[in-house]
């Protein structure tokens, strides 16, 4: 075997790996959070779109821009449906007791954007792994994630 291709072979291993893992460190700029655990008390429609940003207590740069990029491109193009509960935006620390119902409900294992569509039908839970490829792009991750919300809203 050539040794390009070996290097290709392990490179193609190892990708994966690395981003199914998450952050396993933090820079020294990257910010701490320590958010609330999150409330279902308040009545919540049928019919909704829950987006959870599911994090670590430390996080890196990417870990931070998929959960900023998110809530930032739901109030710049879905702020009404924010403000009558039809889209519920959450940022969730995975490491935090209080929130183990509902990281076991997504079953977030780390750093993860995770969409939940309430319908009809049922609830349907889906990770988006891809906006981890636009998390240094901001312009980029908000157009991909806005088609991404309307997509799944028009399903509801």
């Amino acid at each position: 075997m050539k040794i390009t291709n070996k290097i290709l072979l392990v490179a193609a291993l190892i990708v994966p790996i690395l981003i199914a893992s998450g952050c396993t460190n933090q820079p020294d700029n990257a910010a701490v959070n320590t958010s609330q655990a999150v409330n279902f008390s308040a009545p919540l429609l049928d019919n909704r779109l829950e987006v959870f940003h599911f994090h670590a207590t430390r996080q890196c740069t990417s870990c931070i821009n998929a959960g900023k990029y998110a809530e930032e491109t739901l109030k710049k193009y879905f702020q009404s449906d924010l403000d009558s509960g039809r889209i519920v935006f959450k940022s969730i620390n995975v490491e935090s007791p209080e929130n183990q119902e509902i990281v076991s409900k997504y079953e977030a294992t780390g750093s993860s954007l995770w969409l939940g569509v309430y319908n009809s039908s049922g609830f349907f839970p889906e990770e988006n792994t891809a906006v981890w490829y636009k998390t240094l792009d901001e312009n980029a991750y908000l157009e991909y994630f806005k088609g991404i919300v309307e997509s799944k809203l028009s399903g509801l």
